[in-house]
């Protein structure tokens, strides 16, 4: 296993037989970095044999020079996964075109998968080069985009070998503004002999601008040219475009080269302006295909949520309106470049209205792909709308995030995903913006190896989730994020885990790596069940589970909004669960004995207080725990005699402040502070302070804010806040002394 290296400097020029990676056993590489190279006749990975686990590596050319050779060359005999990676900037020499490809697959037998991935601005080779006759390939749900093959037949796929006789599947990819010699997208080869013909399955992918660049050559396609005979069993049916060209997909019928019938769904793309209604009786064009009506419109609207998403043909922003129903998707929803919102009418009091919130739904039996939705560099809002997505595709995506876009969801009764090895978001890329805002419940319906939020952040990038409630028991946690940077805005806050996930070893809650956080600025308020660590993993920390003190208990949960206030003589207070004390008045420590104290799982807030505390008594504020957490906000302390508390007048010598006090007294109980401290200042009978304010033996995190201290005479070395055991997290700003 092979785990967060960076691999570069390979630009000799002895370009014969280079790898930075040469293995036949089994081999997993994961979140590396590769600076492309003269790979030669090898590649930058190299595997002669065994299985191939490549995910969430980067892998860039070199710049302003060309490569030679493949980022990954496969000889294995067995199956090989490479999914979530991103392949970017690579530029080979335009005169040759032996071993060009950035995949280069020379595998029989078992199957090799490419899942989740980003192909952009490759020049000169295909995307991807199968030279084996007997293969087995997956490709699912990744990205090509601003391609050039150069010298190669397609600017993305291409099968090179001369007797292709393997099987290919391409299901549901983004094919745009790829450019070939004679194939736009995909490619295979004539065929030279005449039994064991190949297999080819691809459905439900997107097309847009893709196109030959050899005009000279009689057979070729924008997107699709099979220059073979393929079996029966081949499907090439219900792919999207959203401009219809003709020569877009062609294939070797008897013994001409001629276009495939079905290669596209006959759905007629449409222009709107930016509000597009769906309704369940709407306009369905895929059935039934006409442009004489103002399709999208209140009275004529579209029928379902694929054809308004995918096949609006014009730039520009996107609403769709919904009216309380059930949505079901056929084919996932492409969010490119611009933003798309959803949400239910209103305003209107329409008998369409069959719910309280419209719901997304799928069904495992009609809907195969990996991923829901795709987003770019775009943004998809959801306002208040469910989500209930079933798919039979294994590993299943909900959202796939292939570029700087944004997600929003807010308000929804339920998001629940039903897949195996199932994630509600993972980003290839850096993104923009990920929030859910107010979802009562966030679940997954079946055993995942995975977090259900796995991304990646910088400095740019915002995340958020609040005031929602998770239950991640089928998933590893709930979130592992990398973190580039310290995010704009970064933020659990009141987050309740139903559950926990699986993990043991890690983290059962959230796994955060790269850049170092104080976990109390992360969670706000999350509450946790009563269950064994570990469950935060931070960078930085010393053994599993160093940092779980700053989920709270799940029984805290009813006290998160509860204020109580102090008496004004104060007693004996012992905390032990999540308790606030606020009020801009005055407590007077009754005796030596007299405190707030927080114990073990304790977490005391106290706000706009002042204390008087005894001379001689105990501190006034004490933490004895290292599960405890403190904080202080607008506290102030001051010591008084003991004379004075006990008698509650003291010794006054101006006649106005015992008048003054007697009155106040009369008319009711409360304690007027500024009269107290006069008091002290005329009557100087201030003793030593024996004690600190505050007192610290162990604890978790202290929060000490805008804390103001009187006039006080110490005849030892005794502190004002003594924190002498070891806390995790001590913040303490805007001491007035």
């Amino acid at each position: 296993t092979i785990d967060d290296c960076k691999f570069t400097g390979s630009t000799s020029t002895d370009s014969g037989n280079f790898a930075f990676i040469n293995t036949a056993a089994e081999t997993t590489i994961t979140n590396s970095e590769f600076i492309g190279g003269l790979f030669g006749i090898y590649g930058a990975i190299a595997q002669t044999g065994d299985k191939l686990f490549v995910d969430k590596c980067t892998f860039t050319g070199i710049a302003g020079q060309d490569q030679t050779g493949p980022f990954i060359r496969l000889y294995t005999f067995d199956s090989n996964t490479i999914s979530s990676n991103v392949f970017k900037d690579v530029a080979f020499p335009a005169d040759v075109v032996a071993n060009h490809g950035v995949i280069l697959i020379d595998t029989v037998y078992d199957t090799t998968y490419l899942q989740f991935n980003l192909f952009t601005d490759i020049t000169n080779a295909a995307a991807v080069s199968i030279i084996s006759g007997d293969y087995s390939v997956s490709i699912l749900s990744n990205e090509f985009r601003n391609n050039e093959g150069g010298q190669s037949e397609a600017g993305v796929i291409s099968i090179i070998s001369d007797d292709p006789s393997g099987e290919l599947t391409v299901k549901n990819n983004v094919f745009e503004n790829n450019k070939g010699q004679i194939a736009g997208a995909i490619f295979s080869h004539t065929k030279s002999s005449q039994n064991n013909y190949p297999t080819f399955v691809i459905q439900n992918n997107f097309f847009s601008s893709n196109i030959f660049t050899f005009i000279q050559d009689v057979d070729k396609a924008n997107d699709i040219l099979i220059k073979s005979e393929y079996t029966s069993g081949s499907t090439i049916n219900s792919n999207i475009r959203r401009i219809i060209r003709e020569g877009d997909a062609k294939n070797l019928q008897g013994s001409e080269i001629k276009e495939i019938s079905g290669a596209y769904t006959n759905a007629i793309p449409y222009t709107s302006s930016e509000n597009v209604h769906v309704r369940n009786n709407g306009y369905d064009p895929i059935h039934a295909p006409s442009t004489e009506k103002q399709i999208g419109s209140f009275d004529y609207p579209l029928k379902t949520i694929d054809y308004a998403v995918n096949l609006k043909s014009n730039n520009g922003d996107l609403n769709v309106v919904l009216y309380r129903q059930q949505y079901t998707i056929t084919n996932p929803l492409l969010i490119l470049d611009n933003t798309v919102t959803i949400g239910d009418e209103v305003l209107c009091s329409s008998p369409y209205y069959t719910s309280g919130k419209s719901t997304i739904i799928s069904s495992s039996s009609s809907f195969d792909s990996n991923h829901a939705f795709i987003i770019r560099g775009g943004s998809l809002i959801l306002n208040q709308i469910n989500i209930d997505i079933s798919s039979s595709a294994n590993p299943f995506d909900l959202i796939l995030l292939s570029g700087a876009g944004s997600f929003e969801a807010n308000n929804a009764d339920t998001i629940r995903i039903n897949a195996v090895d199932s994630k509600l978001i993972q980003s290839i890329q850096i993104f923009k913006s990920f929030k859910l805002q107010n979802i009562n419940s966030l679940t997954s319906s079946q055993s995942s190896p995975s977090s259900l939020i796995d991304i990646k952040l910088n400095t740019e990038s915002t995340f958020e989730i609040s005031n929602t409630a998770v239950n991640v028991q089928n998933n590893i946690r709930l979130a592992s994020i990398k973190v580039e940077g310290k995010p704009a805005l970064f933020s659990f806050n009141r987050v309740s885990f139903q559950s926990v996930g699986t993990d043991t070893i890690i983290a059962k809650a959230v796994q955060i790596l790269g850049a170092k956080f104080n976990p109390v600025e992360l969670f706000n308020f999350c509450t946790v069940p009563n269950i064994t660590h570990p469950l935060i993993q931070l960078s930085g920390e010393e053994y599993p589970g160093q940092y779980d003190g700053a989920l709270l208990k799940l029984q805290w949960d009813k006290n998160l909004d509860q204020f109580d206030t102090l008496p004004s003589i104060l007693q004996y207070e012992s905390v032990s669960t999540k308790r606030t004390y606020i009020g801009a008045r005055h407590v007077l420590q009754l005796n030596v004995a007299a405190q707030v104290i927080v114990n073990s799982n304790g977490h005391l807030t106290l706000r706009g207080i002042t204390f008087i505390q005894q001379a001689t008594g105990s501190s006034v504020v004490q933490v004895n725990s290292a599960s405890a957490h403190l904080i202080l906000e607008d506290v102030g302390f001051y010591v008084a005699s003991r004379g004075l508390i006990e008698t509650e007048l003291g010794n006054l010598e101006n006649s106005q402040d015992r008048k003054d006090y007697s009155k106040l007294k009369n008319k009711d109980s409360k304690i007027n502070f500024d009269y107290f401290l006069r008091s002290l200042e005329k009557t100087k009978s201030s003793q030593a302070l024996s004690n600190p304010f505050v007192k610290v033996g162990s604890g978790y995190s202290i929060t000490l804010q805008s804390i103001k201290f009187g006039d006080w005479i110490v005849i030892e070395d005794i502190p004002l806040i003594d924190i002498s055991g070891p806390v995790q997290y001590a913040s303490i700003e805007n001491i007035d002394v």
